[in-house]
């Protein structure tokens, strides 16, 4: 644990650990080392960052989906146990490197629409993925983003704004 993590208690960060521990443990997952940050998306939330040197395709799925299972079930879990703040789960990296992938796809896609002047959509995401997009592309004056669609199909549109 380190000092970012000052709005949870020790007891709380503890169980978060012990939680996310058993539940890689019970999952195969027997080598694996955890640490529980502020989340860098609202730094109100916790990271947590699982690394192990052991395959872990198998726990993060095709397109992080069983991740994103895992970090649900994780946060009902949680949950039950007085978390109320969302905690973003990462086994090596995953999430960093795919939300960097993301940054830099909006950024493409946002220069195409000013360019084009046409509308482009993206891939359905989870919230917190399409967060990182309204929050990169909203101080642009050039385009707008939006999300649409509901459920797993809920993905972003990002237009050129038009004064």
């Amino acid at each position: 644990m380190n000092n970012e993590t000052h709005n949870y208690t020790e007891e709380q960060l503890e169980g978060i650990k012990e939680v996310t521990g058993g539940a890689l443990t019970a999952a195969g997952l027997i080598e694996h080392e955890i640490e529980i940050k502020t989340n860098p998306l609202d730094r109100e939330s916790l990271y947590v960052s699982v690394r192990s040197t052991a395959d872990v395709s198998y726990l993060i799925g095709r397109g992080g989906g069983i991740l994103n299972d895992l970090q649900t079930i994780l946060n009902a879990i949680f949950k039950k146990r007085g978390i109320t703040k969302f905690v973003l789960i990462d086994i090596n990296d995953y999430r960093r490197e795919r939300l960097q992938y993301i940054k830099d796809l909006a950024a493409r896609l946002a220069t195409k629409v000013m360019r084009t002047k046409t509308s482009e959509t993206m891939e359905p995401m989870p919230f917190y993925e399409r967060k990182i997009v309204h929050i990169e592309l909203g101080s642009s004056p050039d385009v707008v983003t939006e999300s649409e669609g509901r459920g797993p199909d809920r993905h972003i549109v990002i237009r050129p704004n038009i004064f």
